[in-house]
């Protein structure tokens, strides 16, 4: 059964920003040094004055389907082999949006003529993009009947799943441009976003994830290098 879209906002505080995500873009081994920690403590706490993440949400039916392909209520997905079959035995599906926001844009924006700072500023913004994924799949998956399971989520652009198939997530969430929108590439704006398909369902478990399913090794965010 379809339900209705879900939309809410995730405290920064709340979130749980993963190193990685941070110190990729610098290369697999980087660590930082005690001036970069200061200069992203002082960052952070900018961002808590300014960013307000924002989620949508909608559940729908998981319908027979085969190859690359998932069905989501009426809407097919061309999500590709890898995807597909990480999430077919879910008995329905979560497609969401999350967005740093357009204050954490902003932020970005403003700080475009300092390179060290828009450096760090883009690194934190993918961490706060990922972070409020994870606190979205963490809500969800305690609303989740007794016996059933979520899967990680997964989004157009990874995998095989081309990114066009962004407007078919948006079409079924229909976000306020003012919080979120997607352009004629299929590029989101604020950037810092991130859409997808989440698995649910008593048959669901949580494969191998991110690169270690990928493979693609001329990635420049394989962190399996």
């Amino acid at each position: 059964m379809e339900s209705p879209i879900e939309q809410g906002e995730l405290e920064f505080s709340s979130l749980e920003l993963d190193p990685d995500d941070i110190y990729l873009p610098m290369g697999r081994s980087y660590r930082p040094t005690p001036e970069m920690e200061a200069t992203l403590a002082e960052l952070k706490q900018e961002i808590a004055q300014v960013c307000t993440p924002h989620y949508y949400v909608r559940y729908l039916p998981a319908v027979p389907s085969r190859g690359g392909m998932l069905q989501a209520g009426d809407t097919c997905f061309h999500a590709g082999g890898i995807i597909a079959s990480a999430i077919r035995p879910a008995s329905r599906y979560a497609l969401f949006i999350v967005t740093a926001g357009f204050g954490f844009e902003k932020l970005q924006q403003e700080a475009k003529e300092d390179i060290y700072r828009a450096f760090l500023l883009d690194a934190l913004g993918t961490a706060i993009a990922e972070a409020s994924v994870r606190a979205l799949c963490a809500r969800i998956e305690t609303l989740l009947p007794a016996g059933e399971y979520i899967s990680y989520p997964y989004s157009p652009g990874y995998c095989g799943w081309d990114i066009s198939e962004q407007e078919k997530v948006f079409a079924l969430l229909h976000p306020d441009p003012q919080v979120v929108r997607l352009n004629a590439s299929c590029l989101m704006t604020p950037i810092k976003s991130v859409s997808g398909i989440i698995g649910l369902g008593p048959e669901i478990r949580k494969q191998a994830y991110g690169c270690k399913m990928c493979g693609r090794r001329d990635c420049y965010k394989n962190r399996e290098r």
